[in-house]
């Protein structure tokens, strides 16, 4: 079977999404993923997707506030589950069976608790009645992702793994997130970084480059994909600028939409050819 190469719809690019979606398909990749929220039409762009021949990996839920999941006295828990809910009713309409999901957002606070369980629990029950995957994703706040998975991944079968390589970089201090949850890896953020570079960890560490245009380890990330024997697909999650400048996102400015794109397949399929080879 052969294995599908995604790219993430990156916002920068949205104002053309006929050009976008036509070049997507042209340079060789199988579909792409982005980020759903209960503001906007996603079912035109969906269609639109389908029109030109392309498929959809995962829908990444909003992840604004879920730290409030893990707050026993917070008011919008129920109304952020409610979100999520909506979420997996999309991934259900439109028959996409993964969602990604954040386990929380923020960087001083380390302190996970089980009312954020309860939450998160609930949200997977639902997802299990409506036959979707819920994947979480290493992010900051490592000790939140473990404690969902000692007290829920044995309990369902539907709570499963997205790797995101860049967080892994900066965020968990480039410690190997598929030696702890590799076996329940469903889909992945390919990306890369220049890992920690100030004093602290921040979210401008994680700069979403192009694979080989930061430090990742791409024969080691090969090397665990293939321990693991995963056999699913492979999706980039990049971006084309940040909030400051770098000279690698010039460089990607300068490029023509084509060649940008071209540049991220030539960079996955790299990956993938590594991974296939025996």
């Amino acid at each position: 079977m052969k294995r599908k190469l995604f790219i993430n719809l990156i916002e920068n690019h949205l104002n053309n999404i006929d050009e976008l979606l036509k070049t997507i398909k042209k340079v060789g990749f199988d579909g792409v993923n982005f980020t759903w929220n209960n503001q906007n039409d996603f079912i035109t762009l969906v269609n639109k997707i389908k029109e030109y021949g392309l498929s959809i990996d995962y829908i990444h839920a909003p992840f604004n506030n879920i730290n409030h999941f893990w707050y026993e006295n917070s008011a919008v828990k129920d109304s952020l589950l409610n979100d999520l809910k909506s979420c997996v009713d999309f991934c259900k309409e439109i028959k996409v069976n993964k969602m990604v999901v954040h386990p929380f957002i923020g960087f001083d606070e380390h302190n996970p608790t089980l009312t954020g369980i309860n939450y998160f629990e609930k949200l997977l029950k639902y997802a299990k009645s409506n036959n979707i995957l819920i994947c979480f994703e290493n992010v900051e706040g490592e000790e939140y992702l473990s404690f969902i998975y000692t007290h829920l991944f044995k309990k369902y079968d539907n709570a499963r793994f997205c790797l995101d390589t860049g967080h892994e970089l900066c965020y968990n201090k480039g410690e190997d997130q598929l030696s702890k949850y590799g076996n329940f890896l469903s889909c992945t953020h390919i990306n890369d970084n220049v890992g920690i570079t100030g004093s602290t960890i921040w979210w401008t560490d994680d700069l979403h480059y192009i694979p080989g245009d930061g430090i990742l380890d791409i024969e080691n990330l090969v090397s665990r994909l293939k321990r693991i024997n995963y056999k699913g697909s492979l999706s980039l999650e990049i971006k084309i600028n940040h909030t400051y400048e770098t000279n690698i996102y010039n460089n990607y400015k300068q490029m023509s939409l084509e060649n940008y794109y071209l540049k991220a397949f030539n960079a996955l399929i790299n990956i993938k050819n590594k991974l296939d080879k025996e």
